[in-house]
């Protein structure tokens, strides 16, 4: 994510990388978060001017938060579908910002 997030900060792009894993993270699990913010970003960079991406590690389960700061305001209508093994994505809009979140579970299904 760091290297990343640093070649979007060369475009004036605000960003920040806050992670906090009490465990391992899978490599499986790795991959699947770094394909999501892949998928996110190419689907935004043309309005991003903020990448906030949060992981937490814990259990074997993952969690990830990514939020877009955007120059003009988000149509609902324009998100792409995500896929990602294992959980839905959720997300939420508020006119210039959508934050994705997503839980892989270790062992796969969801949290309900």
């Amino acid at each position: 994510f760091r290297e990343s997030l640093k070649n979007i900060e060369l475009n004036n792009v605000l960003i920040s990388l806050d992670s906090v894993c009490d465990d391992m993270l899978s490599v499986e699990f790795a991959v699947l978060a770094y394909d999501l913010f892949e998928n996110i970003v190419e689907a935004f960079i043309e309005n991003i001017n903020a990448v906030l991406v949060h992981l937490h590690c814990k259990n074997g389960d993952v969690r990830i938060r990514i939020q877009i700061g955007c120059e003009n305001e988000i149509n609902e209508d324009a998100i792409p579908e995500f896929a990602v093994e294992y959980n839905e994505i959720t997300y939420d809009i508020q006119e210039n910002d959508i934050v994705f979140d997503v839980i892989l579970l270790k062992g796969g299904g969801t949290d309900d």
